[in-house]
């Protein structure tokens, strides 16, 4: 049942009882001035029922007043709840719809429901979304699987360049080892190291090591970032084992940029990397 509902059946039944109320005061008033309460041995009685059924009227009314503020207060508990899931996904980056659900009947009449068929086309469309994106990614990957130059893909997030997908080539010309990955490893801590090496080196043996990505090359995926242009590069790249080095001439680092124009990724492309 809404507030408004509520509040209407509040009226009705506090008339209904004011009025019971009135009437009994009137019959009591009656009686007490008729000549048959001479016969009472004493007024007391009718003072006691009297100050007894005020006391009752307003206890009922600080009843009616309780449940009629405690109906609202917990209407608008509903929104604050819901202002604060609000407020959660505006902070972080997910963004889920199923964590809102207006309440059907409050304060607001049918306003819950109103807007809880927005949301329900709001995930609509966030499915649809999602799925899209989905299709677009395996086309990339199945188009960057058949190319016949290694391909590296890195997202820039929190300012770190971190890797997000790269293509069978590259795995096979660069990482060489299918069970390793470097998907979400940032760019500047994917070292080259022998072939003895089972994991990743810690920090204290990086001191004698090289990175994959060396500081000029980073320095021109900065340069790409910066301008939001296209640029390439030609080095001599060494595979994850340090025991191969390829000719990469050149390599083509493409932007990839929002409607902002804000660069979200940058695409390399090795071309010619011959032994």
């Amino acid at each position: 049942m809404s507030l408004q509902s509520q509040i209407r059946l509040y009226i009705i039944l506090s008339i209904v009882i004011y009025i019971a109320y009135a009437v009994a005061i009137f019959f009591m008033n009656i009686y007490y001035n008729s000549p048959v309460n001479t016969l009472a041995q004493s007024s007391q009685f009718m003072d006691r029922l009297y100050i007894f059924s005020i006391i009752i009227s307003l206890l009922a009314l600080a009843f009616g007043i309780y449940i009629l503020l405690f109906t609202y207060t917990r209407g608008l508990n509903k929104y604050r709840d819901i202002a604060r899931r609000l407020q959660i996904m505006a902070v972080k980056s997910s963004f889920d719809l199923s964590i809102l659900d207006f309440p059907t009947e409050d304060e607001f009449g049918s306003l819950g429901n109103d807007l809880n068929r927005i949301v329900t086309r709001l995930k609509i469309y966030d499915n649809l979304k999602i799925q899209k994106i989905r299709t677009e990614h395996e086309k990339f990957r199945l188009l960057a699987d058949r190319s016949d130059y290694p391909v590296l893909v890195i997202a820039i997030e929190d300012g770190e360049k971190v890797v997000k997908f790269y293509n069978e080539e590259f795995s096979r010309v660069f990482v060489e080892k299918p069970e390793t990955s470097l998907v979400n490893i940032v760019l500047s801590k994917i070292w080259i190291y022998g072939e003895d090496r089972t994991k990743p080196p810690s920090e204290e043996d990086t001191a004698d090591m090289n990175k994959f990505i060396d500081d000029d090359f980073e320095h021109a995926i900065d340069l790409v970032i910066t301008t939001k242009a296209p640029a390439d590069i030609k080095k001599d790249m060494v595979t994850l084992s340090g025991d191969k080095t390829y000719r990469a001439y050149p390599i083509e680092i493409l932007p990839i940029s929002e409607e902002e124009h804000h660069v979200t990724e940058v695409l390399l492309i090795f071309k010619k990397a011959v032994k």
